[in-house]
């Protein structure tokens, strides 16, 4: 891979900027280029350097600004070590027998996208830290609305069939639990970024009641 970085400051502030670059970049006699004039297009004899302005890389007073992640990702071996953190999270998900059919999720670790959702699963799926049962899981496929008629399951209803693309992304927000439900106003959401209320799991299975069942199972509680 060939690299260009111009520095742009003087011997106080300094600003980097990177970008990948073609192995060939010089331009020369092969063929010809314009360029404007006052009143017309001029030939331009010279060889001459082409730089796109797309850099990926900003430095700036000590700190790097990514601008281009998939680009940085693929010249830089981080697709790779998405990869293998993929395969980690599908290993995960094998360990607790959930699905009918887990090696439709192997197809997908080279869809960046995917894979990068399997590597949130590895490392913070909160359904699979609280060890949560595949009954229940499955339960809670059935009855919340966002979930229910858009799984598939096995003939006997004990394992989740992932037989879709939109059936593997809702079962990947499953595992990150981001189907919830409110206690105060009983309306369901999705929801990708929220704080974990300081709450212990098994003080809440605790004082859960007959009553109080079903909104747990929505809850994964």
């Amino acid at each position: 891979m060939t690299a260009l970085v111009v520095e742009i400051g003087n011997s106080e502030k300094q600003i980097l900027l990177y970008k990948t670059m073609a192995r060939i970049n010089i331009y020369g006699r092969k063929s010809f280029f314009l360029k404007k004039s006052n009143v017309r297009f001029e030939k331009i004899d010279d060889e001459f350097f082409r730089i796109s302005p797309n850099f990926q890389l900003i430095q700036v007073d000590g700190r790097l600004i990514v601008l281009d992640l998939k680009t940085i990702e693929k010249f830089f071996g981080f697709q790779d070590a998405i990869k293998r953190e993929a395969e980690v999270g599908i290993e995960a998900i094998e360990s607790i027998s959930l699905l009918e059919n887990p090696e439709t999720l192997h197809e997908l670790v080279e869809d960046m996208t995917f894979a990068r959702k399997l590597t949130r699963v590895a490392k913070a799926s909160p359904v699979l830290k609280a060890e949560i049962p595949n009954s229940k899981i499955i339960e809670f496929c059935k009855k919340f609305p966002n979930l229910k008629g858009k799984m598939r399951f096995n003939s006997d209803g004990s394992k989740i069939q992932l037989d879709t693309r939109k059936s593997k992304d809702l079962f990947m927000q499953i595992l990150m639990d981001d189907f919830l439900t409110s206690e105060l106003t009983n309306f369901y959401y999705t929801s990708f970024t929220k704080d974990e209320a300081e709450a212990d799991i098994e003080t809440l299975n605790e004082e859960s009641t007959p009553e109080s069942t079903e909104s747990n199972i929505v809850q994964f509680a």
